[in-house]
């Protein structure tokens, strides 16, 4: 798969996947020495310059996806549920003896990623309404702390210690 698609599937550009690969993120993962290869597309109607392309080993891709994912890619992570579901199914329905239609699969895919989306989209509504609730919580944290600074403000202008304890040489200042 190219570094083009890799990227674009996820939404993202390919510089991303580049950057990814020289990472220390990519590089703890995979270790040293990889070297995306370049492959000559083989266009019988161009005569010179024959196109390239950047290509990686699907390892690589799922890797990249599965960091993309991990770093908050939605798509990423759509792409990578469904494949895994897709994969457990084949494997139980090997395991099984049944059988799926390539279009029963898409279906079951389909529906899939249907319930993924709505299930996000709620999850994100709910962040969204906790994201307003806490800066509501601030905001009245921030009136709270500004009346207590006033108070402060004031008990020390006649001479009072607002933090001492009562009946002690340090209430006065």
């Amino acid at each position: 798969m190219s570094q083009t698609q890799t990227a674009e599937t996820v939404g993202e550009n390919k510089q991303n996947v580049s950057d990814f690969l020289r990472s220390k993120a990519f590089k703890t993962i995979w270790g040293e020495g990889f070297t995306s290869q370049t492959f000559e597309v083989e266009d019988s109607t161009q005569l010179i310059g024959q196109p390239r392309i950047n290509g990686l080993p699907l390892k690589i891709v799922i890797i990249y996806w599965n960091y993309r994912s991990y770093r908050g890619n939605k798509e990423a992570y759509k792409i990578l549920s469904v494949l895994a579901l897709d994969s457990l199914e084949d494997h139980f329905r090997h395991a099984f003896g049944e059988t799926a239609t390539m279009e029963e699969r898409r279906q079951r895919i389909d529906a899939y990623v249907q319930e993924l989306e709505e299930r996000l989209n709620a999850a994100n509504e709910t962040i969204a309404q906790q994201e307003l609730e806490l800066r509501q919580s601030w905001e009245e944290y921030d009136v709270q702390q500004s009346y207590q600074d006033e108070y402060d403000r004031q008990l020390r202008e006649h001479g009072i210690n607002p933090w001492a304890v009562p009946n002690t040489e340090d209430e006065h200042l």
